[in-house]
């Protein structure tokens, strides 16, 4: 069985056809860890939107209906899927990154905290540092792009020193 797995993901990481793996359904730790991995490698190796748009479809699938773990282990599991998010966007393009930022936008606005607010600000960063985004974000903006982020940027901002700043 695992044999069958790793050919797989070798598979689908160099672009061929193979079956992908499915989540595991008794979705132990090591399990999901193993196919956020999974998830975040067969992204980042996409040849093509094709391959990016049923990886997202996966990645969204295996987010709702998994089994939710202790907080280490679910730290553990952000860099992958914020990994597989990254890779994502970068081949929808600047508007795909827009609504991504938009989404911890909308995270920070919700905090009521300094914690909430850190724990979102980690998210972010981890997404903006993953080397797709950092491909993607080569290309010069449009004038709309630009502006377009630097509304959501500077939102964002007000939002996390609103919730960094409040009373405890």
């Amino acid at each position: 069985m695992k044999r069958i797995a790793l050919a797989a993901c070798l598979l689908v990481a160099c672009g061929g056809k193979g079956p992908a793996p499915k989540a595991p359904k008794d979705q132990n730790a090591k399990e999901q860890i193993a196919f956020a991995i999974h998830l975040k490698k067969s992204m980042c190796a996409c040849k093509d939107g094709g391959c990016a748009t049923a990886i997202t479809q996966d990645l969204l699938t295996w987010t709702d209906e998994r089994v939710k773990q202790s907080a280490d282990v679910e730290e553990e599991l952000r860099p992958y899927v914020l990994g597989a998010q990254a890779c994502s966007d970068s081949w929808a393009g600047p508007d795909a990154q827009i609504i991504r930022l938009d989404s911890f936008k909308q995270r920070v606005c919700s905090c009521k905290d300094a914690p909430c607010a850190t724990a979102v600000m980690a998210d972010l960063n981890l997404w903006n540092h993953e080397p797709a985004i950092q491909t993607a974000l080569d290309d010069p903006p449009t004038s709309v792009i630009a502006t377009r982020t630097a509304e959501v940027v500077s939102a964002f901002k007000e939002c996390a020193n609103r919730a960094m700043t409040a009373p405890k």
